[in-house]
């Protein structure tokens, strides 16, 4: 006679994308930050939002708050094409605008 053993859905193991969540949120964050270290202004801002080189590189700086606002509108829309799962949508773009909209805070 078989013994059937009752597990309890506690018990039962999570679904694999559900266990690695954190494992890919720490790596992530340490992306983040590490760029974040490595961000200059003149080289990678003009990709990201749109600015002519020619006026970061003049010395014409333009405000932090226009800087900060325009990063936070590109990323606002970076994230409604992840949510909406759009073929435009771009993990690397997302993570250096991240990284552009914090070292922009601390600059």
């Amino acid at each position: 006679m078989a013994k059937t053993i009752n597990h309890s859905r506690s018990l039962q193991k999570k679904p694999y994308a559900t266990r690695q969540r954190p494992r890919l949120a720490k790596a992530i964050e340490t992306t983040v930050k590490t760029g974040v270290r490595h961000y200059d202004r003149i080289l990678h801002l003009p990709g990201l939002i749109g600015i002519d080189p020619g006026v970061l590189s003049a010395g014409e700086e333009m405000p932090k708050e226009a800087v900060v606002a325009r990063l936070e509108r590109a990323l606002r829309a970076e994230r409604r094409r992840a949510k909406a799962g759009h073929w435009a949508y771009d993990l690397n773009r997302h993570i250096a605008l991240r990284q552009a909209l914090i070292a922009e805070r601390e600059f």
